[in-house]
């Protein structure tokens, strides 16, 4: 019969194992071989004092294996498991592969280095209470998420059982969530973790594009189980330690497009489609408004998007019915992916507003700036670029040149009497510009790669 056990911390902040000195340790013993009778399991040591009721262990589905895990500071320790308080404990005898002798008494010793879940082990014994079981253990950090009312999970794979078979338990006063199961040795599955109860596996952690992301379902995967295996992992991340990176930072991104072209075609509600959501074809709909000097038939929709993050992008129509499709004229705000043509933007460390005209680099659709590159009264060179950038004029004209990032930041400008520019641009981050010439009453645009 399959066996789920549940561990708990009682009251210590999960953040506070992450201080230099205090690590989570995690206890499991297995009564099921004990012949007397008890009501309840303790763990006492010389991180205790041997207090007798400190530490409680929990059984909550009464298998009788009994977990708990407590912050204990690094260093050596002594311990060993009790019933009732100290109405009875285990007793050992000296040379026993898991124990240390100091002055007379017996117990279990270790040293603690690291947050560790450890060893399941069968009440007076080094073993467990079957030598074909294993215990394997999953923990998961939630601190970055909210956890849906209906619980977390663990499934998946040919072992691991269907998406709403495994609830896990969470750790009392913390944002981890634990499950211990007793598997037969040898014992291999695929698994993922799921954030709220449903039956299609829609819950489930995005793993995509991840390193830890196994086989066709971007699934997680354990290694093959000939003793105890356990992971301390965070939620949608490949941490191995237990911990959740911070947040990422995100910024109000707002999008503008205005819709007053003569190459739109026919269409009801138009959308933001993009690496940002997964290139969905309807989830984000954009909201008709009035712009001064635009008039009507613009379009906006405002998202909060991660900060450094290169993202493409489209606008689109009636969830895939049409979309914004560009060629080499419009290179100054786009970036052909491998035959996709889309636009290109890198959220930066504020907030920003990408206005444009539908399938257009200009700004607006009454804009008379051309974005072309045909008919062009420089050259650059190199293109791609590393540090140095020059300008050539065809005319000796003064000359200014500014490099303009794709979410529309000047980088920075360069003037020169001559018609000839050369710039610096080594302190700049590897990624595709825009170039803005200016030679007397010519404004001109194109596009420079920094490799």
């Amino acid at each position: 019969m399959k066996r789920i056990l549940y561990s708990l911390f009682f009251a210590l902040p999960f953040m506070a194992f992450a201080q230099t000195n205090t690590k989570a340790v995690t206890f499991i013993v297995d009564m099921s071989d004990y012949t007397g009778t008890y009501t309840g399991v303790y763990v006492n040591g010389t991180f205790n004092s041997w207090c007798g009721t400190c530490n409680p262990m929990t059984d909550p589905d009464g298998d009788s294996v009994w977990t708990t895990t407590l912050a204990l500071d690094t260093g050596a320790i002594e311990w060993k498991f009790t019933l009732d308080g100290w109405t009875a404990q285990e007793n050992f005898t000296a040379g026993m592969g898991c124990t240390v002798t100091n002055g007379g008494f017996t117990n279990r010793g270790g040293n603690v280095v690291n947050d560790e879940i450890l060893k399941g082990v069968c009440f007076n014994s080094c073993y467990s209470c079957d030598t074909n079981e294993v215990y394997a253990t999953f923990q998961v950090n939630m601190e970055n998420q909210t956890v849906d009312t209906t619980g977390l999970f663990v499934g998946g794979g040919a072992s691991m059982g269907g998406p709403t078979d495994n609830m896990l338990e969470n750790i009392a006063g913390t944002s981890m969530w634990t499950a211990t199961f007793v598997k037969p040795v040898g014992f291999h599955s695929d698994y993922i973790f799921l954030n709220g109860f449903n039956s299609g596996w829609a819950t489930k952690e995005n793993l995509v594009g991840l390193p830890c992301a196994f086989g066709q379902y971007n699934d997680r995967t354990t290694d093959t189980m000939l003793t105890d295996w356990s992971i301390r992992t965070c939620y949608e991340v490949c941490s191995t330690d237990g911990l959740c990176p911070a947040p990422a930072v995100q910024h109000s991104i707002h999008f503008v497009v205005d819709m007053n072209n003569s190459y739109v075609p026919t269409f009801t509600q138009p959308y933001v489609s993009g690496s940002f959501n997964s290139w969905s074809g309807d989830a984000w709909a954009m909201t008709e408004i009035m712009v001064a000097g635009m008039g009507t038939n613009v379009w906006e929709y405002t998202a909060m998007l991660d900060e450094n993050t290169a993202n493409e992008y489209k606008f689109t129509l009636d969830n895939w019915a049409n979309q914004e499709q560009f060629d080499s004229t419009h290179s100054a705000c786009t970036q052909d992916f491998g035959g996709f043509v889309n636009r290109v933007y890198t959220t930066g460390t504020a907030a920003d507003t990408l206005a444009f005209c539908y399938n257009s680099c200009a700004s607006n659709c009454a804009s008379t700036i051309g974005m072309g590159e045909d008919d062009l009264n420089f050259i650059i060179m190199p293109n791609p670029a590393n540090d140095i950038l020059n300008v050539i004029g065809r005319s000796s004209k003064k000359m200014t040149v500014e490099v303009i990032s794709l979410d529309g930041r000047s980088m920075m400008s360069e003037t020169n009497q001559s018609g000839t520019v050369k710039l610096n641009v080594s302190f700049l981050p590897r990624a595709l510009y825009m170039i803005h010439v200016i030679q007397g009453d010519s404004h001109q645009w194109t596009r420079v790669s920094l490799n």
